[in-house]
């Protein structure tokens, strides 16, 4: 909010969404059909362009320390748990972030034995659902901060920290993103 000088939108009272003349930044609240509902209600209110970019920007449990914490990486496949689902969002732009497959669950996760992905979360698959609605697939992004390895919950000052040193970044190649 404060990196891009985002101001909050007071006509929306059931989430809080903050905007500037580029950038609208919706927090959804944890969960895949929180996520995916509140996704919806914000969608159905607008109109989507082509040239507008959805990105899901959050946190993520790493099954693997190949992926280093603080590490930015782009899921090139979401995983509904619950449903048993794979969704593939189309990679067809150039970006410098690591990629791997981003499985979403209802509760958290502190052992990756039955994790099938590289990283973990509890939006993304919902999310995914939701604005494929809305967006063809080649505008949809997750970009996830890696915040751990499955073996602790992540305090509030740890994610924001995370996604703060994650944002000259994503700004980088947001400007690049837009051009395609």
């Amino acid at each position: 909010i404060r990196y891009f000088n985002l101001k909050r939108d007071n006509e929306i009272k059931k989430l809080q969404v903050f905007k500037n003349e580029r950038i609208t930044l919706v927090i959804t609240g944890v969960g895949i059909l929180k996520s995916a509902i509140a996704m919806t209600h914000i969608l159905s209110q607008v109109e989507v362009r082509e040239d507008d970019i959805f990105i899901n920007l959050g946190i993520c449990g790493a099954k693997s320390e190949r992926y280093r914490i603080g590490e930015l990486v782009l899921c090139n496949r979401l995983i509904n748990s619950e449903l048993k689902r794979n969704y593939y969002p189309d990679m067809i732009f150039n970006h410098p972030f690591k990629e791997g497959s981003l499985e979403s669950f209802n509760t958290p996760i502190y052992c990756g034995d039955e994790v099938e992905g590289d990283f973990v979360d509890m939006e993304g698959a919902g999310l995914f659902e939701a604005t494929t609605y809305f967006f063809q697939s080649y505008q949809v992004n997750f970009l996830k901060v890696v915040s751990d390895y499955l073996d602790r919950e992540i305090e509030r000052e740890d994610v924001e920290m995370l996604i703060e040193k994650s944002l000259p970044q994503i700004e980088s190649w947001l400007v690049e993103r837009e051009k395609f």
